[in-house]
């Protein structure tokens, strides 16, 4: 698995929303970096 399926696994079980969107973004971020 990619990290930023890890990450996205880690967002799923996030304490909070804000918590949640931080570690959605993370995600987000290292997907687009893993493509250029």
């Amino acid at each position: 698995m990619r990290s930023s399926g890890a990450n996205y696994e880690e967002a799923k079980g996030a304490s909070s929303k804000a918590d949640f969107t931080n570690k959605v973004r993370i995600s987000l971020k290292e997907m687009r970096e893993s493509n250029s």
